[in-house]
C-alpha cells in the first residue's frame, strides 16, 4: 500500500499537541555512557519521529534515496539565515 506524504501529514496534523513530548523538557545526564544517554533520550521522547520543539510540531520522515537528515537540516538552517 502506498500513501502520499500529504495524506500522512494531514492525518498526523490532527494529533493533539498535549500527546507529544516537548524536546526542550528532556534532560539527559551527561555523566552516563553514550548507550545509557541514548536509551534515556528514547525513554523521554517516546516518539523520536514526532515531538514538539517549543510550540512547533516536528515530524521526521525519511524517503528512499532522499537527502540524509544532516544535509536536510543544514539546508533548512541556511535558508533561515
Amino acid at each position: 500500500m502506498t500513501r502520499k506524504v500529504g495524506d500522512y501529514m494531514k492525518k498526523r496534523s490532527t494529533q493533539d499537541k498535549s500527546e507529544l513530548v516537548n524536546i526542550e523538557n528532556i534532560v539527559i545526564d551527561e555523566n552516563k555512557s553514550r548507550k545509557e544517554r541514548i536509551i534515556e533520550f528514547y525513554r523521554q521522547i517516546k516518539n523520536p519521529y514526532r515531538f514538539l520543539c517549543g510550540d512547533v510540531i516536528v515530524n521526521v520522515i525519511f524517503t528512499k534515496n532522499g537527502k540524509n537528515f544532516e544535509d536536510t537540516l543544514k539546508d533548512f538552517f541556511k535558508a533561515e539565515i
